[in-house]
């Protein structure tokens, strides 16, 4: 059960310090997330991209997304196709696992007919443009899609309509069991399609905690998936900094016990 983390809870840090955490805890992948002050963006040269990917790689890390914020309701592809081509490009050149997305569209409006047309003409777009590059799409359980029973309904859907496509998913169990769906009923809807599940923790009032200080079932959903999946710790410090730093997040993390140290050759062929 190899671990990542995002530095989205490491904002500021520089590349060696991400890899001092990721040493010091274990940790076998990084979510990289992309913005213009951020270690990745679509404006990094070439000789850049080769040389944090090789310094990954030396580490022996995993880079299971490049975290893009493009939201794909709302015009997002349509109306920004060549920043989508560009984080695309950006995920394959560190040859990363894929470029995560949002669904978008608002999370309190329910989804009907029209907004899953829209998100699969949009998964379906950046589908075959993923596919010559060599990396996934991965969408996030987030925004008016948190919950596993809406996203799979459109993905049942881009099966149909594009055999073999490049869409897998980020299961964000704190949005869906915001949503009010139990872990075991995201897993059975999105099982087919899932990439890897990212981990938090927080209270009912939304208040986000130390892993294993709050309400979210973590040890009952990592039971579900097992050793065959990849987790990564999201800690949200970037959106919210008061939150305790990215170090002793992984240290509660590790003193949870969740996850088996049997997974070496997990670890040596990535995510799938």
């Amino acid at each position: 059960m190899p671990l990542a983390f995002s530095t989205l809870g490491c904002p500021s840090a520089s590349l060696d310090e991400v890899f001092e955490l990721a040493n010091r805890f274990g940790v076998r992948g990084l979510e990289l997330r992309s913005g213009d002050d951020q270690l990745v963006h679509p404006g990094l040269s070439p000789a850049t991209r080769t040389e944090l990917r090789r310094r990954c790689q030396a580490q022996g890390l995993h880079l299971l997304s490049v975290a893009s914020y493009l939201r794909l309701l709302g015009g997002g592809v349509d109306n920004d196709l060549d920043d989508a081509e560009a984080q695309l490009t950006l995920a394959a050149d560190l040859q990363a696992y894929g470029l995560r997305v949002f669904p978008g569209g608002a999370t309190d409006q329910p989804v009907d007919t029209q907004s899953d047309q829209d998100l699969l003409k949009s998964l379906l777009l950046l589908s075959e443009r993923a596919a010559a590059l060599g990396v996934k799409v991965l969408v996030e359980t987030h925004d008016q899609y948190r919950r596993g029973r809406d996203l799979a309904r459109v993905l049942l859907q881009l099966d149909k309509s594009l055999p073999g496509h490049q869409v897998r998913v980020i299961w964000d169990l704190r949005h869906s069991w915001q949503a009010g769906e139990l872990p075991s009923e995201t897993y059975q809807f999105l099982r087919p399609w899932l990439g890897y599940l990212q981990l938090k923790d927080l209270r009912s009032n939304g208040e986000l905690v130390l892993p294993g200080q709050g309400e979210l079932p973590l040890r009952e959903t990592v039971a579900l998936l097992g050793a065959d999946s990849w987790y990564s710790l999201e800690w949200e410090a970037a959106w919210h900094p008061e939150l305790p730093p990215l170090g002793a997040a992984l240290e509660a993390l590790a003193e949870l016990k969740l996850f088996s140290q049997n997974d070496t050759e997990l670890v040596k062929r990535g995510p799938q």
